[in-house]
């Protein structure tokens, strides 16, 4: 494999490191307010967990077993198969969980998300813990996710159905999420996702057959896309309290650590006042978690919730079959609820210090040992998932995306172990991921 048929594996660690990098450095641009400072403690935690996630990262990277790499072929028929059935997987979950909402829940579909997002978090707090409805809506639709990672690397030789129905997929999931969900960290992680996917679908030779100086562009103008629905988001729910920006703001800061001055509320009620708004969200939502972990770390005798911080379906399900109290209680043992303490945080609720970093240097070496898997050619279980562990690590600086992605994750388990069995069948070819657009 020549120097220039993939970036060294090296780059994908340079750029989580660079992700936690720019959101410390973030914080400290006074854009909607000042954060108070951070103990050594917090930063000493702050430090430790990349370096975790490094470490597990570099011995996985360095471990070097005998990977054979898959011929650069593909069975056009098992990528339409796969695309057509989690997009159908997909639309279904999106069905039951706008049932779960419009009918069961009664809100109709004319609700605002804002409004609903409130009334839901009530209702958590007075112990509603969600349906099996809707419960299993939520582990269908993340099969989009999977269907787009095999659709982004042979856009141009898909078939006209499989296209239409993973579109057809992706607005149906999308309209759900939007009215009913908000949508942010699913656009975000499925945009993401896709871009890593394309990175590491690179040809030999280092370049995608398009000409290069329109990769920038197309890329800028996807980015602007996703900020501008995020940005609409934010003003959607603003509007729907109707109330001022700066308002609206200030309801949202007050339980953070966050001075918010006159200078903030100036910008906000000015009359760029909109877009002042949605920077400032924008400045809450990613630097808000070193402050939450301090938060966290705080609390007198904490009670750990092993595993059902992060992945609470899984009590919610038990809850379920047993009939009895089983899950975490975030509104009993945390200060503050449905706020992002980073992904070292996360783990810290779930296991503590040590069960944190002993969660970052997994993720880590997993992370590598996919990226390793997917440029060996290889569409087993860690070459499909291996932009979604990538993703994990970009958003951990803010939050701990196992909740959100861990479905997509098993849909990526089945999809490989699907290949994997092609694979020993010397009639059926196997897809490669080096195939682009």
């Amino acid at each position: 494999m020549s120097a220039r048929s993939h970036p060294p594996i090296v780059r994908w660690l340079v750029l989580v490191s660079a992700a936690w990098g720019a959101t410390l450095l973030l914080r400290l641009f006074p854009l909607g307010g000042v954060w108070q400072d951070l103990s050594v403690e917090v930063w000493l935690l702050l430090i430790a967990w990349p370096t975790a996630f490094a470490l597990g990262f570099g011995a996985a990277a360095v471990w070097n077993p005998a990977v054979p790499a898959i011929a650069p072929r593909e069975s056009r028929r098992w990528l339409h198969r796969w695309i057509a059935v989690l997009s159908a997987v997909a639309i279904a979950g999106a069905v039951l969980i706008s049932i779960e909402f419009a009918v069961l829940r009664g809100y109709g579909f004319t609700t605002p998300v804002a409004l609903i997002r409130s009334a839901e978090v009530e209702s958590a707090r007075d112990g509603f813990g969600g349906s099996l409805v809707s419960g299993i809506g939520r582990l269908l639709t993340p099969a989009l996710t999977i269907a787009w990672l095999l659709a982004i690397v042979r856009w141009r030789d898909l078939a006209f159905t499989a296209k239409a129905v993973l579109i057809a997929a992706t607005i149906t999931v999308f309209v759900e999420q939007t009215m009913y969900e908000g949508g942010r960290f699913f656009l975000a992680t499925l945009v993401a996702s896709c871009f890593i996917a394309r990175a590491l679908a690179r040809r030999e030779g280092g370049a995608l057959p398009r000409p290069a100086d329109r990769r920038p562009l197309r890329t800028a103008l996807l980015a602007a896309a996703v900020v501008a629905v995020f940005g609409y988001v934010f003003l959607d729910r603003a509007a729907a309290l109707e109330l001022d920006l700066s308002s609206v703001y200030f309801a949202y800061a007050w339980t953070y650590d966050v001075a918010v001055g006159p200078d903030v509320t100036a910008r906000l009620d000015g009359g760029l006042g909109p877009l002042w708004f949605v920077g400032a969200m924008f400045w809450m939502y990613i630097t808000q978690g070193p402050n939450e972990l301090a938060v966290l770390l705080a609390q007198e005798e904490f009670v750990h919730a092993f595993g059902l911080y992060q992945f609470p379906q899984l009590g919610q399900a038990l809850a379920r079959l047993t009939g009895g109290q089983v899950g975490y209680d975030v509104f009993t043992h945390l200060q503050n609820v449905g706020t992002y303490p980073t992904f070292a945080g996360a783990g810290y609720v779930d296991f503590g210090y040590a069960g944190s970093m002993l969660q970052a240097a997994l993720l880590g070496a997993v992370t590598a040992l996919a990226v390793r898997a997917a440029q060996a050619h290889r569409l087993a279980m860690l070459g499909v998932s291996a932009p979604l562990w990538v993703t994990l690590g970009l958003f951990s600086p803010i939050i701990s995306l196992l909740t959100n992605l861990w479905p997509a994750l098993l849909w990526a388990v089945l999809v490989g172990c699907t290949a994997g069995g092609a694979l020993r069948r010397p009639r059926v070819a196997a897809l490669a991921v080096t195939q682009t657009p």
